[in-house]
């Protein structure tokens, strides 16, 4: 196989023909529409660029003209669905006499059937003409590639495009210098859950380094724009430059909707311009600009402490039914481990000892409410003389009975604000208050407490509120508002 015959056959030709005349004539002067000049270049492209790779690579086989072919092909699609293809393939050819701007347009892959022409018709080319003339068509059908984007517009006569590059976005950060910045960012990391109230509230101060993944960098040119794209209801990037500080931006979805955006320097509400002042880059005021966050992690106030990752209720996989006890060895840190019969079970319940007795009948199964939309695991023991619930996730340790049931008020410990925890999840102490026929009149307490009710008593091991958390750290991320709790009633009384 030799692709260069391929370089006189009259489908080539003609394409090669209605690439330049469509760039570099119609383009701009009025005579077609926008949109069909730029399929007409796709299509062009997508029969004279296989060809020209085939022929610089030295393609020699069947299989050669099917990888030039598949290469073009996933290139194509790459710039035109994902935009950060399209941001690094600009940067690329920044660096060459040909620099491109590239809108990124799914429906620009109409034109990909245009291969399937080339790749059926054109490998069947024979030799007409001359090698000289075959050199100069690939001389000129890959210059024809190259420049079918203008380059940049520069200087100060310079006019905006009548329809500036496009892309899906909420923001734009703008390059409103006159040369090449490095622009650094970093998204705020997936495996978080977020609550945008808190975020939007005070970004620069519950948000930390640890919140945002690697950056990514874009050679951003004047006058050029970078989008950023919604992350749900609420979104954060950090982003930094060499010259510029840190800037946090942060929105909420509904005063930054996501639309197609010009991604070139224009005054809007939309826009967020660098500018050089003086030698120093500095970021014009916006309302989803904030101060940098911390780099390190904010630790609670005095007195508002909440237990650490290490404290809490567990327990493993439990045996069903009835079982006697036949030994207990229990540590310092309120874990205890269980002989049964024919079987070993380990439960760790800080501020309560296990009150079972070598020989004691203990019957253990799940606990749950079903029906009630929680979240919340947890596991019963009930012996002969003592009952153990005990309960982890969005909701109270309780047995179950009405008659012994109450409500549930929680509001942040007077004086404490958010801190970050070991992970860096956004942490703060909670007091519980409850109130309903299972208790007499109002209790209150936060974790390390011990509440009365009417038919036992009810330890609080952990209540606080996590609004912002990373599901990779946190044991128990699933909830916002998470408790730990173990409620001990002795049985055959209130």
């Amino acid at each position: 196989m030799k692709p260069r015959h391929a370089l006189t056959h009259p489908l080539w030709l003609g394409a090669l023909g209605l690439l330049v005349l469509n760039d570099h004539a119609l383009k701009g002067a009025g005579l077609l529409p926008g949109w069909l000049t730029g399929k007409l270049s796709d299509v062009a492209g997508m029969l004279v660029a296989p060809v020209i790779l085939a022929v610089i690579v030295q393609v020699s086989s069947k299989r050669g003209w099917t990888l030039a072919h598949i290469a073009i092909g996933a290139v194509f699609a790459a710039i035109k669905l994902v935009p950060e293809a399209a941001r690094a393939f600009e940067t690329l050819t920044a660096l060459t006499p040909f620099p491109w701007v590239i809108v990124v347009d799914p429906t620009d892959l109409l034109a990909l059937p245009a291969l399937l022409v080339s790749y059926r018709f054109l490998g069947r080319a024979r030799e007409t003409q001359g090698r000289y003339l075959e050199s100069a068509l690939a001389t000129a059908g890959a210059i024809a590639c190259m420049a079918t984007s203008p380059p940049p517009c520069e200087g100060e006569e310079c006019r905006p495009q009548p329809v500036p590059p496009q892309e899906q976005a909420a923001l734009v950060f703008a390059n409103g210098t006159n040369t090449q910045r490095l622009v650094r960012v970093r998204p705020l990391s997936s495996s978080l859950l977020v609550n945008c109230t808190t975020l939007l509230n005070d970004p620069s101060r519950v948000l930390t380094d640890d919140h945002f993944d690697p950056a990514q960098s874009w050679l951003l040119e004047p006058g050029r724009a970078l989008p950023l794209r919604s992350q749900g209801e609420c979104s954060a990037y950090l982003i930094d430059a060499q010259g510029l500080d840190p800037v946090l931006v942060a929105w909420n979805q509904s005063a930054f909707p996501e639309t197609q955006l010009p991604t070139v320097t224009t005054v809007g509400h939309t826009s967020i311009i660098m500018r050089d002042i003086g030698g120093h880059l500095v970021v014009e005021s916006h309302p989803a600009v904030f101060a940098a966050p911390a780099e390190e992690p904010i630790g609670p106030q005095p007195g508002c402490e909440t237990p650490a990752d290490t404290v809490g209720i567990d327990w493993s996989s439990p045996p069903l039914g009835a079982q006697q006890v036949v030994s207990i060895a229990s540590s310092p840190d309120g874990c205890h481990l269980v002989e049964l019969t024919g079987e070993t079970f380990a439960v760790c319940l800080p501020l309560h000892a296990l009150p079972f007795e070598v020989g004691e009948t203990v019957e253990f199964y799940p606990w749950g409410e079903p029906g009630s939309g929680s979240i919340a695991s947890g596991i019963v023991m009930m012996g002969q003389s003592t009952s153990i619930y005990a309960v982890r996730g969005d909701v109270l340790a309780s047995d179950g009975d009405p008659e012994h049931s109450f409500e549930v008020t929680v509001e942040g410990r007077t004086g404490c604000g958010y801190h970050h925890d070991e992970c860096s999840n956004v942490v703060q102490a909670l007091d519980v208050t409850l109130m309903g026929s299972g208790v007499d009149g109002v209790v209150s307490g936060g974790a390390g407490d011990a509440l009365a009710l009417n038919n036992g008593t009810l330890h609080l091991v952990r209540a606080q509120s996590m609004p912002i958390r990373d599901t990779e750290c946190a044991p128990y991320a699933t909830s916002e508002t998470y408790f730990e709790s173990v409620l001990v009633i002795q049985n055959g009384g209130e």
